[in-house]
């Protein structure tokens, strides 16, 4: 009945489901499936987790019904809703002040951080070992006091359960754990408290600042990898999905954000820069950026190669010392409303079996519109493209290009094939006087990067 659109049915019969067989989390899955269709998102998780809560009941297991609560999660926040997330409320305090450079956490807090002394008196053996409530009053404390605020994110993080919220609060957050990422295994919302740039995370060393490995919204943050590696690295098979929101990343060394595997990402309105380029993106995995801005980048804005898919939703990507957009072995890079402006390279780079479908885009100041070598296709409609100081379109070996309602300013070098697609579909060619191809220098020479992990 889902598939039909029929989601007042489906929800219906999963309830008659329920009233007959009240412990059956089949019937919660139905539940939570058809209102979330309805994008009733509160509804839907609180049946999928009454579901979780049965099936864990009855074997201990509930994997299906929590991969489902992840993608409600984030669908919700996808639409601004944060009622996925409906845990506890953890807070994350900033280093001390001038303390931050050294990866120190928050100073400590006795009230915060430690359970009230009368409690703890009261449920822990005193030092005679005859007060309290002797070996049970561990899990009593525990059970009596749950901590919620912590001196760094690493603790946050590990403290915290499925659908809980963590708050870094206005200022700096240190990692504190030298070449240690924050690794993301839970279902959490990580968020600044304080506004969107009010909390930073000032991490150190060569690894990446956060290593999101399961659903989770990260949002507002700005984070600030010094080191040679990522900022925020996306791993795992397809039932990741990282959804970064509002946040500024940056890596000194690395590229600002890396997805390998199978992971998916969602990219909002961020804002991402690095020394070895904006987002890289391989083997199977699917990235999708929306209203961002990558800039400055020392290596590709963009980067997809393997079997990896890229879409860029109104962007703008600018002022880089290489290529714009790079799509290399049988990766598949769609773009819309998107502008590419200011690089060192060619604004559209496409080789190997790649694509690049282009539409309502600019590409233009660049050392180079769009270059298509070996197999590469690209497509383009309602597009500006010109080629700066160099070729506007440069069409190699068997590549195919096939723009409709495009304009291309600027020097065409084509086969007769790439011709017969550029000829074709309205397109204006308005030609300038012949430039030479780039020379073999930065960064139109290949040096082999140590630094650079390969994607299959």
């Amino acid at each position: 009945m889902l598939r039909m659109g029929r989601e007042a049915d489906a929800e219906r019969d999963a309830l008659l489901a329920i009233s007959h067989r009240p412990g059956w989390a089949r019937g919660y899955q139905r539940l939570g499936q058809a209102l979330a269709q309805g994008r009733r998102w509160k509804e839907a998780a609180r049946a999928l987790r009454r579901g979780e809560a049965a099936l864990r009941q009855r074997s201990g297991a509930a994997m299906e019904l929590t991969r489902l609560l992840d993608q409600v999660a984030v669908d919700a926040a996808l639409e601004g809703c944060e009622d996925g997330f409906d845990g506890r409320v953890l807070e994350v305090r900033p280093a001390g002040e001038g303390e931050e450079w050294r990866g120190l956490p928050a100073p400590a807090d006795p009230s915060l951080d430690a359970p009230p002394p009368a409690l703890a008196a009261a449920l822990l053996p005193g030092p005679g070992g005859d007060a309290g409530l002797g070996a049970s009053g561990s899990a009593a404390l525990a059970a009596a006091w749950q901590r919620t605020s912590f001196r760094g994110l690493h603790e946050a993080v590990e403290a915290a359960r499925d659908g809980d919220r963590i708050l870094l609060l206005p200022g700096t957050h240190a990692t504190g754990h030298a070449g240690r990422p924050v690794v993301v295994t839970k279902r959490l919302l990580i968020k600044s408290a304080g506004g969107d740039g009010a909390a930073v995370v000032d991490h150190r060393g060569n690894t990446a600042a956060l290593k999101l490995a399961r659903a989770c919204v990260v949002a507002g943050l700005r984070l600030d990898a010094t080191g040679f590696a990522e900022a925020v690295l996306v791993s795992g098979d397809a039932l990741v999905r990282a959804l970064l929101l509002r946040c500024d990343v940056s890596s000194s060394g690395g590229v600002a954000l890396v997805a390998v595997g199978g992971s998916r990402a969602v990219l909002g309105r961020c804002a991402a820069r690095g020394a070895r380029g904006g987002a890289r993106v391989g083997q199977r995995c699917g990235v999708e950026l929306v209203g961002c801005t990558l800039e400055d980048c020392g290596g590709p804005a963009v980067a997809a190669s393997g079997g990896a898919s890229v879409a860029l939703s109104s962007c703008v990507l600018a002022r880089g010392k290489h290529d714009g957009v790079v799509a290399s072995g049988s990766a598949r890079v769609a773009m819309v409303g998107t502008e590419v402006t200011g690089f060192r390279g060619p604004g559209v780079d496409v080789s190997g079996r790649a694509s690049v479908a282009l539409s309502r885009c600019q590409v233009r100041g660049n050392r180079g519109g769009v270059f298509a070598w070996d197999e590469g296709r690209w497509d383009a409609a309602d597009c500006y493209i010109d080629g700066g100081d160099s070729h506007a379109v440069l069409v190699d070996a068997d590549a195919r290009p096939d723009p409709t309602g495009t304009t291309l300013h600027g020097v065409v070098h084509a086969t007769d094939l790439g011709w017969e697609g550029i000829r074709t579909g309205g397109n204006t060619v308005v030609q300038a006087e012949p430039t030479e191809l780039p020379p073999d220098v930065e960064p139109f020479v290949y040096r082999p990067d140590p630094y650079q992990p390969a994607f299959g």
